[in-house]
């Protein structure tokens, strides 16, 4: 049987990737050690999460022994993790991680719906005025696997204003959500979030929303303080929620709230996705980029504003009554 080997690249945020790698390789050739780690850190989170995997080599079929917990993830007595508080070249602060399992893992490829992560213990609160070094000891290899990232800085909203109560859907001209840039920020997205309640006829009710999310755009700097901008048009709110919802019968909905969400990554997790993005090219083979030492995969960071309105009373009424979302059961909300 040939033996088969695969970069499992998998991340904490959402994000899993596959690099493709030869199927057929030398049965001779000395088989490497190579860690696959994904951290994304944000100050706003409380408890820090790292992905760490391990290159897997076997015989037989490669996709049946990625459905194994094992055969994707180290034994957890020959890692020790830290995650170092740095002031240039000084510690501030270290931080050892345990094991921790996650019980919700989409089904797919890889073992699901558990799967083991390393995480921060307790309230850790991270600042921008310093870097974090990530340092991960293979003591059955002896090898330390490193990598580092900066914070991004807090930005803010300019529109939707600051104290602004209600948001007009019913124009046809485009409006502008604006925001400054933010130190160390290079890729932003917009996600429009519309919080909504279903009414069951068993009295039971259910807070959902609908996310509705714009290109992503490119800052030309990593200062921060420049003006950044997208436009959206209103009427496309109610397509939106055409295409998201079903009718439910007996059910009444309320819109509670619509939030703007503007979230910022930092230059290496922009670089990563360019590099790693789906190409139109028949041409399949593309660079590799990673910013772990000894290893594979990603150490970056993110980033989020918001600001929350609801609709007003003509906007509500396009709700209700207008041809996109009047059959999916929305009622004015209780006041």
């Amino acid at each position: 049987m040939i033996r088969k080997i695969i970069f499992l690249l998998t991340g904490v945020a959402g994000l899993i990737l596959i690099y493709g790698c030869d199927t057929d390789v030398d049965l001779n050739a000395e088989w490497q050690d190579i860690p696959v780690v994904y951290g994304i850190l944000n100050q706003q989170d409380e408890v820090h999460y790292i992905r760490i995997n391990r290159a897997f080599l076997g015989e037989g079929d490669a996709l049946q022994m990625a459905s194994h917990l094992d055969s994707i993830t180290y034994d957890p007595d020959i890692l020790e993790v830290r995650l170092l508080e740095m002031n240039g070249s000084s510690v501030r602060r270290v931080f050892d991680l345990d094991t921790a399992m996650i019980h919700n893992v989409d089904s797919g490829v890889f073992a699901y719906p558990e799967q083991m992560v390393y995480r921060t213990s307790g309230n850790v609160q991270l600042s921008t005025d310093y870097s974090y070094h990530l340092e991960i000891y293979n003591k059955d290899r002896q090898k330390y696997i490193e990598s580092e990232t900066e914070l991004i800085h807090n930005f803010s909203i300019k529109r939707p204003l600051a104290g602004q109560l209600f948001i007009n859907f019913t124009s046809v001209f485009p409006q502008e959500v604006i925001w400054n840039t933010a130190r160390n920020g290079r890729l932003y997205q917009l996600t429009v979030r519309s919080f909504y309640t279903n009414y069951h006829p068993d009295g039971s009710q259910e807070k959902k929303h609908v996310d509705w999310h714009f290109s992503r755009r490119e800052a030309s700097g990593l200062q921060g303080g420049s003006e950044m901008s997208t436009e959206l048009i209103g009427q496309q709110f109610y397509v939106i929620l055409e295409n998201s919802l079903e009718a439910l019968s007996g059910v009444d909905r309320t819109l509670d709230s619509v939030r703007f969400i503007v979230s910022v990554a930092n230059d290496e997790f922009n670089t990563y996705m360019k590099i790693n993005r789906p190409s139109g090219s028949i041409i399949q083979e593309r660079p590799e980029y990673t910013n772990i030492s000894n290893g594979i995969g990603l150490f970056a960071s993110r980033f989020s504003q918001h600001r929350t309105v609801r609709l007003n009373p003509a906007s509500q009424d396009s709700l209700i009554n207008g041809q996109h979302t009047r059959h999916l059961g929305f009622v004015k909300p209780i006041p």
